[in-house]
């Protein structure tokens, strides 16, 4: 959690940039996120603050898949992201009282 919310998966993930060499400007890439981008399950996107990693459909999908095994994504520690994948309800969403 930061700033009291969770992150979101559907709102990117923040890159840094190269400050100076002959990459200047352009993204710094996590070699998990070139993994994925060579695999296409992830894009690189301009920002107003920066490039941006977001998740293609097929790396959607690919996500949806991974989370919904307990052994690899903790439903506990990462309920908010299960709720975002549509794989669990918000607490208290689908009660139907009266």
């Amino acid at each position: 959690m930061s700033f009291g919310t969770y992150p979101s998966v559907t709102k990117g993930f923040h890159l840094r940039t190269w400050k100076s060499g002959p990459l200047a400007g352009h993204a710094r890439l996590p070699k998990a996120v070139e993994t994925l981008v060579a695999r296409g399950l992830m894009e690189i996107r301009p920002d107003r603050l920066g490039p941006r990693a977001f998740f293609t459909q097929e790396g959607m999908k690919e996500l949806r898949r991974f989370a919904s095994e307990p052994r690899f994504v903790d439903p506990a520690r990462f309920h908010h992201l299960l709720v975002e994948l549509g794989l669990e309800q918000k607490p208290g969403a689908g009660s139907s009282d009266g």
